[in-house]
């Protein structure tokens, strides 16, 4: 019996409008609650696997599990979802970081299926070595992706466009399910850049053909 909770109970929990005529099939359609683009429309793009326990927009292309779902309905991350399922049923194993990640973000390093407890089962050394390394892929794939984000933002502020990057990189959080945006602004509006930072800019005004505007700002190590 699944510990987690079917995508049609989630969508009926949510009242979510459903097709009658898909009612009963192995897809099942409704509305979109994430693009809205079926709207007002006798057509409906969601559609729900009870067997898989997965979604897909056919408009958006926003899918996943039923944790991704309930995810993005509640407005929670799917981590908050697993210790919740946990502690209702009593686990007192304590996580390594790397098995707290979630399947979406799993799948952006390049890992779609990872059991770890077959793994821990196979070998625990293998399965302590190979935790240890994902979640080293992990941190190295955040910090790329935080600084294309900031490199964005810079662009953005220096052309004019700083709301367009802000959503951009709003998008970018969503997708890794981690925050970073207010910590990239503070840093973007530091009077004073570490070195490193200085040439992060530098790097992103000269992908778009410009020059670093704040010249004059005192670099600190």
């Amino acid at each position: 019996m699944s510990l987690l909770p079917n995508v049609l109970e989630v969508a009926d929990q949510h009242g979510l409008q459903l097709d009658s005529k898909t009612q009963g099939k192995k897809e099942v359609r409704t509305k979109c609650p994430f693009c809205h683009a079926d709207a007002g429309k006798n057509k409906f793009y969601l559609s729900l696997n009870k067997d898989k326990n997965v979604f897909k927009c056919w408009y958006c292309k926003e899918s996943g599990g039923v944790l991704r779902f309930i995810s993005l309905l509640d407005g929670v991350s799917e981590q908050e979802l697993i210790e919740k399922i946990r502690k209702k049923n009593g686990s007192t194993y304590k996580k390594h970081p790397a098995e707290r990640l979630t399947t979406s973000q799993l799948q952006l390093i390049g890992y779609p299926k990872i059991n770890w407890v077959k793994n821990r089962e196979y070998d625990v050394n293998l399965y302590r070595a190979f935790r240890e390394k994902v979640y080293r892929e992990w941190l190295t794939y955040v910090d790329k992706q935080k600084e294309l984000a900031y490199k964005l933002l810079f662009v953005g502020l220096s052309s004019g466009d700083l709301k367009g990057s802000i959503q951009k990189v709003k998008e970018m959080e969503q997708e890794m399910q981690i925050e970073f945006l207010q910590e990239l602004l503070d840093c973007l509006f530091q009077e004073s850049k570490s070195d490193k930072t200085f040439d992060l800019e530098c790097r992103a005004a000269a992908l778009v053909g410009q020059s670093h505007p704040y010249e004059a700002f005192f670099i600190i190590d």
